[in-house]
This record gives structure tokens, sequence and C-alpha cells, in this order.
């Protein structure tokens, strides 16, 4: 009798160790597992249930193993990238921290905690439409309250072609819901259930988003240099008018179905502000906030890594996100505390991380702010960025001056500390 072929994968638990673990799986699990893949394996003496990343699969002749099998296999398709590996592995080796603990510091804890995956349910919603048998006859309803619940669906049927129409927002629009129920009971009709995505779907409101002509001229000499160089310091104007300048350029990206990826400390999460991308770019842009329910951060990850969102706006976490097809990202305020992550063992910089991703993901990166850092503005100073500000035209306002201080207190040209 021929014995199936053992085959081990090596994968990282959400434990705070310095190790991965090794189980196995037969061929025919074999088959539908691929690296960046979740499983349900036992573990501990108890075989407590647990998931975990596959990392690497290896091959092995049945009788050389002592491991324990996998028990379920969670996703069909990896839900870690190549390039998220990439960007782990540069992170451990640069912060000296371990692979493990690097990537259970960086990968959500909603993709991996049983709790949470065992307690996600779709989000589920009471439709209604018209019951096809009786549509002849709602010409004899003669209750003004059900007639204009009638008048109001085929508005919506004939203006939006949407045939599913989603009996609390009628309520909420002052319909009457027993007029609704009576309507269901009397098979006018058809009440239905129908999972729908947490994520809204917003409408693009036609906002304008006006340059001026000092802007007009600013974004175009930005766009000379985002096309020869892919870093990029844009500072010398205000918060709000860099966002003007930002929709322009993410414009741009999207028309070429490109992704963007915009960062932000964040204080700067201002309702405004995100309203206006919302109005301007609608469905096309997610926001990735930390309050946000676990079912719907698992949505919006999930969501991102399918491709479903053009523009996404987040903080410092982020960059660690699976953003296939990302041509720009956008880091703005960049000298911000904010933007480091100081509470947990691994503590880095998502700026200087997001330069290392423009390389994997060979992006353009653009770096705004109105006070830039020292090392963005020295970076700059060498021609590493390319330097982009309205005070280019007048060289007398507003220059920063780097000055050795040590090497003038050795040549006695201090008073003080100036």
């Amino acid at each position: 009798m021929k014995e199936d072929k053992i085959f081990l994968l090596e994968i990282i638990l959400p434990l705070p160790v310095d190790k991965t673990f090794t189980f196995y799986c037969l061929e025919n699990d074999f088959k539908n597992i691929k690296i960046g893949c979740r499983v349900l394996v036992p573990f501990g003496k108890n075989n407590i249930e647990k998931i975990g990343v596959v990392l690497k699969i290896n091959s092995l002749n049945q009788k050389e193993y002592n491991y324990k099998k996998i028990i379920a296999i969670i996703d069909k398709k990896p839900i870690i990238t190549n390039k998220q590996f990439k960007t782990i592995k540069w992170v451990s080796n640069y912060y000296m921290i371990s692979f493990p603990k690097t990537f259970n510091q960086i990968i959500p804890k909603f993709l991996l905690k049983k709790k949470i995956i065992d307690s996600y349910k779709p989000e589920i919603k009471n439709f209604i439409k018209f019951n096809r048998n009786k549509k002849k006859d709602l010409e004899k309803i003669k209750f003004k309250k059900q007639i204009e619940i009638i008048n109001e669906i085929n508005k919506i049927n004939n203006k939006t072609k949407n045939y599913n129409i989603n009996i609390k927002e009628l309520v909420n629009n002052n319909f009457s819901k027993t007029s609704i129920n009576t309507l269901i009971k009397n098979n006018y009709l058809v009440k239905y259930q129908k999972n729908v995505p947490r994520l809204l779907n917003k409408k693009i409101i036609k906002e304008n988003n006006i340059l001026n002509k000092e802007e007009k001229l600013l974004f175009k000499r930005l766009y000379e240099k985002y096309q020869k160089n892919n870093k990029i310091l844009f500072t010398g104007i205000s918060f709000i008018e860099r966002q003007k300048i930002y929709i322009e350029l993410i414009r741009k990206e999207i028309s070429r179905k490109n992704r963007v990826l915009y960062i932000l400390p964040d204080i700067f999460y201002k309702k405004k502000l995100i309203q206006k991308f919302e109005n301007i770019f609608g469905d096309k842009l997610t926001i990735l906030k930390p309050n946000h329910s676990n079912n719907y951060k698992i949505e919006n990850y999930n969501s991102i890594l399918n491709n479903n969102f053009n523009v996404i706006i987040g903080g410092k976490n982020s960059i660690f996100y699976p953003i296939k097809k990302l041509s720009l990202i956008v880091i703005d305020n960049e000298e911000n505390v904010l933007l480091k992550e100081i509470r947990k063992d691994l503590k880095y910089n998502a700026r200087d991380i997001s330069l290392i991703i423009s390389k994997i993901y060979n992006t353009k990166i653009v770096l705004g702010s109105s006070n830039p850092s020292l090392e963005t503005y020295y970076n700059s100073k060498q021609k590493i960025f390319s330097y982009v500000s309205k005070n280019n035209y007048n060289k007398n306002k507003n220059q920063l001056t780097i000055i050795n201080t040590l090497e003038k207190k050795l040549k006695n040209k201090m008073n003080g500390s100036f």
C-alpha cells in the first residue's frame, strides 16, 4: 500500500517567542496550502487550537517525522504577501528583533486571534422587493402611507436600478414601518435577508478641488520633480494647501489604475479632511482607523488584499498592509512623533520604514511637512530627495541652515548655546 507523502510546515504562531513551530500535513491538504496562508494547529500539551501563518514548506519521508498534524486550512489564498514578508525581514534585521516577534508585532492581531476569527459574523440586513405575482394588483392599494412606500420603491428602482431596498433606510426616511409590514403581510412586497459589507458604499460628491494660480504652479513643479525622482520633500505651504496638491497627485495615479497609501499621524484624522477625500474619491477610498470594530477591520483588510480600493488612508501601522499595485506613498507631517511606535518591543519610525517599502514595491514617496525633520531636510540637501517648496521662489524666506555646534565650539564661535 502506497504511503501518503508528508509535508512539513514551518509556522509562525501568535506567541511572544523567538522561534517558529513545525507541523505536518498530508498531500491532499498540501495542494491547498501556500506560503502566507493561515492554518489551525494543535499547540502544547493540551492541544489548544491556535491560528498560525505558513512560512516554509518541506517534504519528508513518513518514517522520519514526529510532529503534530494541522487541524484545518483557513485561507484559500495567502493573506500575507511576499512583499510583506520582505518588509518584515528588513525590519527584523534593522531593529535586531527576531523574525517571529517582528511578525507578531506588525501583522494585525485580528488576523491571528482565534476568538476574533470565531466571533466574526457577516452583517445581515433586511431587504424588500416587489412580489412579481402581485405587481398588477398594486393599483388596488388605497391607503396613503402604503402608496407612498410603493412610489418610493418605484422611484429608487427607476433612478438607481437598485432592486434591493433596505427596510431600515426606508424607515429612517420617515416611511411607516407598520405600513411596510402590512404590504409584506399582504404579499405585495417580499422580505428577505442579505449579507452586506460593513464598508460603507461612499458615493462621489462632485466637490471641487480648485487650485489657485500659485498652487497650480506649485503642483506643476512638484509633478515635474515627481516624474524624475522617486523621493520628494514637499514643504513651504500649510497642511490644508498640501492636501489640495495631494488630491491632484492621487487623481493622476488612480487614473492609471494604480493605488496610493496616504499616511497621517492619528491627530490629523480631522472630520473635514476625511469628508473632503470621501466626497472626491467615494468608494475608491478606505480609511484604517484603530477604533473600528474587529469585524470591520477584517473586511477592510480582505478588501485591500483583493484590490478593492485605490486610495488607503491610515496611521503608522498602515505601511504593513498588503497593497498591490502600490505606486505612491504620501506621508504628511513626516516629522511628527506619532509616526513612531514607542509602546511595543519593536520601536520603529513609520517614515523610515516607508522609504524601504518604497524600494520593495518600487513606488514613489512624497514626504510633506511645514517643518521638515532634520534627517529629511538633510537628505534633500544631499539630493537624495527632490526638494519642492513654495519658498523656492524667494530664497530669503524661511531658510533653514544646519550648523555644526561642536565645530563652532572648537573654533570658539559659540555664545552660550548659540
